[in-house]
């Protein structure tokens, strides 16, 4: 579900977080249970630029425990471009400006050369959502990062003051 399938063009977090608040702390409940029970070191969660709830809701528990992550000093946190939505280079400058209202976040490029085969692969898998001509555009996207090759874009987190 898109949110401007839930409030139109007019898109506000709050509102979704309210409308969705059951969904919204179970998750972070689960999550939470899930950071404390195992050891890991890197979690990746879509920036959400565009519209799409899932993103959104995901990102949005990633903000708010955050904290906890960083006092069980357990993870490393990084968001991800969620494409095709981050291509809308606003909505992906808006999601990132949210973001940065109570983090740091540190631009990473990472390279794909030897994954963009797989990478367009797995794309396809979302065929009722993407069609070829997207996966190539996002395959595509991933060689205007640097000019050496195929390169994701990730923003690494740290803290600026809590959330």
């Amino acid at each position: 579900k898109r949110l401007s399938d839930i409030f139109g063009r007019a898109i506000n977090i709050e509102q979704l977080l309210e409308k969705e608040s059951n969904i919204f702390q179970t998750a972070s409940e689960a999550v939470r249970e899930f950071v404390n029970s195992i050891e890991f070191t890197w979690v990746g969660i879509p920036i959400g630029s565009g519209f799409h709830v899932d993103h959104i809701l995901t990102r949005e528990i990633g903000l708010k425990l955050f904290n906890s992550f960083v006092q069980n000093k357990k993870m490393n946190l990084f968001f991800y471009e969620d494409l095709p939505y981050s291509l809308n280079k606003n909505w992906l400058n808006e999601a990132i400006n949210h973001c940065r209202t109570n983090l740091k976040l540190k631009r990473l490029h990472v390279s794909i050369d030897d994954y963009i085969d797989k990478k367009k692969e797995l794309i396809m898998l979302y065929q009722s959502q993407i069609k070829e001509r997207d996966a190539d555009q996002i395959t595509n996207y991933a060689k205007t990062l640097d000019s050496c090759g195929f390169y994701e874009r990730i923003w690494l987190v740290s803290n600026k003051g809590g959330i």
